[in-house]
């Protein structure tokens, strides 16, 4: 039987494959300082480079809590079925009705990279080598809902690009 992973326990897993995929020694430099942590002993040290050496690290990206199945799925290029199961709201073009209410209407469907807005600018800019983040939503087209569980956010998988 597979084991479930919780998000602290995947994401620690992940971090460690990462971290070990680095060569040892290798210091791994947090951008904007001048400190470095250093995948062989654990420690943090000061970055502390040979004037031939070339530099190597790793720019990580790492965005929490990315929601596209509620109501950003509805005005991509490919919108799923709208339904969602929460007590406050049955159809996630709801709240692209909320949206349109609060900043005006929304042009559909929109570009895959919309949903990132200003944050596309800058992560073309740092060019991260790693990219992860914490998808809150089911990418599927399948109407099947679990009882047990109160909200149920899906994309249509035909706009998977918006995570590319």
């Amino acid at each position: 039987m597979i084991e479930a992973l919780n998000r602290r326990r995947f994401l620690a897993q992940a971090g460690s494959a990462l971290l070990g995929s680095l060569a040892v020694g290798t210091p791994l430099k947090v951008q904007g300082t001048d400190q470095a942590i250093e995948t062989g002993s654990g420690k943090m040290s000061q970055s502390v480079e040979h004037p031939s050496a070339e530099p190597r690290g790793v720019t990580l990206f790492l965005c929490g809590d990315v929601m596209t199945g509620r109501g950003i799925d509805q005005i991509l290029p490919h919108p799923g079925k709208p339904q969602i199961f929460e007590p406050y709201m049955r159809s996630a073009a709801g709240y692209v009705e909320l949206a349109e209410r609060a900043t005006g209407p929304i042009r559909r469907p929109v570009k895959f990279t919309y949903i990132w807005g200003d944050a596309l600018a800058e992560l073309e800019r740092v060019r991260p080598n790693v990219r992860i983040i914490n998808l809150e939503t089911a990418v599927t087209a399948s109407e099947d809902a679990r009882p047990d569980k109160g909200i149920h956010y899906r994309m249509h998988p035909a706009n998977i690009s918006c995570l590319t």
